[in-house]
């Protein structure tokens, strides 16, 4: 048999997917007969509306065609729209919004529009713990990855500011995520302006992951585009807000510049939305109930969680947004405890699954239904 060539070694660095060994654990404990509370993955259980289906399949075409790079101008101006309704803010739908196929498509492939071999900017910042796929896209593209420490003393609020400036003017990229996973942590305006200010001072380029931006406990948090739109992109997804996981369906807002190099670039990897799934995407951003109605129905859940948290005198920190909990382990390291549920049945994330420095933390993803909140409780209990 002919030997193959070797592999990128980037792919090997990068490593494989945090989750990947639990999921194993979790899927041979289910064969085995076991019931799982699976508050691992933040994928909710809670039906996709009724009338988003219904446009997904309204929107299959007699004549399948290719899709273009830039999306629906029909999509695009519902954004559009949505973001004028949500935030405020006026972007042109012809040259500042691209769809994209789920959050995680563009949060990776944006990376390989800079860097290069004789490039002076090599460097992306992003939070830890935080979104695993930033580090593994700086990765794939030979880029140093520069991770910033958030925790409870600076409120899981990234300054960039504070970063040396050597280190910023040799930045590409800069990721914040507010509201932030895994802690939920948000922030204000004032604060989205001040770090634009920083990335405008140094030249680099501000990406805010806006992921969770729908799913708040009181307060409507804030969107990076009302504090500019120069050399800024915010990232959407209706995968948290309306139950579209599996669509992979988002958006990506902001510098028209950088939206017609993203778009190019699109081109040649041949990454669209198929049309079926922008015209479901379509109706989801044209409607604001059913988020609510979703917000509503993690608030329950949580309130399940948090009562048993209090019970248990465990530390949870009360970020305000997303469906995350971010819970202090009973314990030295959340690892060994997480091990500890699963034989139970009960998955959570491990903190080190967002970043090393988080190992005492786990993440709880108010994933299950309602019922199966109470009853992952009265297993809990006798742990």
């Amino acid at each position: 048999m002919p030997k193959l060539p070797p592999l990128n070694p980037n792919l090997l660095k990068a490593g494989t997917f945090p989750f990947a060994a639990f999921e194993a654990r979790k899927a041979a404990l289910k064969a085995a007969g076991q019931q799982i509370f699976d508050f691992g993955v933040g994928d909710p259980v809670e039906p996709t509306p009724d009338f988003i289906r219904q446009a997904l399949a309204d929107g299959i075409p007699t004549v399948s065609q290719y899709p273009s790079p830039h999306g629906l101008l029909q999509l695009r101006d519902a954004i559009s729209k949505y973001l004028s309704r949500r935030f405020g803010v006026s972007i042109n739908s012809e040259s500042e919004i691209m769809p994209s196929v789920g959050s995680k498509e563009a949060v990776f492939n944006i990376t390989s529009l800079f860097g290069g071999a004789n490039s002076k900017r090599n460097i992306i910042i992003a939070p830890q713990p935080g979104y695993f796929v930033v580090e593994k896209s700086a990765i794939m593209n030979s880029l140093e990855f520069y991770p910033y420490a958030l925790t409870p003393t600076n409120q899981y609020l990234m300054d960039l500011a504070s970063l040396p400036p050597a280190l910023l003017n040799k930045t590409a990229i800069a990721w914040i995520n507010y509201p932030h996973n895994p802690t939920g942590a948000i922030c204000s305006l004032e604060y989205l302006k001040q770090q634009v200010a920083t990335a405008h001072k140094y030249g680099f380029v501000l990406c805010s992951d806006e992921t969770y931006c729908d799913i708040y406990d009181n307060i409507p948090p804030p969107s990076v585009l009302q504090a500019a739109k120069e050399s800024v992109l915010a990232f959407h997804s209706c995968s948290k807000r309306s139950g579209m996981t599996a669509y992979r369906s988002g958006f990506v807002a902001g510098d028209a510049e950088l939206i017609r190099r993203f778009v190019a670039y699109r081109n040649i990897i041949g990454a669209a939305p198929p049309v079926f799934t922008q015209q479901a995407a379509l109706a989801a951003w044209s409607d604001d109930l059913h988020p609510a109605q979703r917000r509503a129905c993690f608030a329950q859940k949580k309130d399940v969680l948090l009562g048993f948290f209090k019970e248990r005198e465990l530390e949870v920190y009360q970020g305000g947004a997303t469906f995350y909990l971010w819970v202090k382990a009973p314990g030295a390291k959340a690892q060994p405890y997480a091990e500890l549920l699963l034989e139970k049945g009960l998955v959570v994330s491990p903190g080190d699954f967002f970043g090393e420095a988080n190992s005492d933390y786990f993440r709880v993803a108010l994933a299950p239904s309602l019922e199966d909140c109470h009853r992952a409780v009265q297993v809990w209990k006798k742990i």
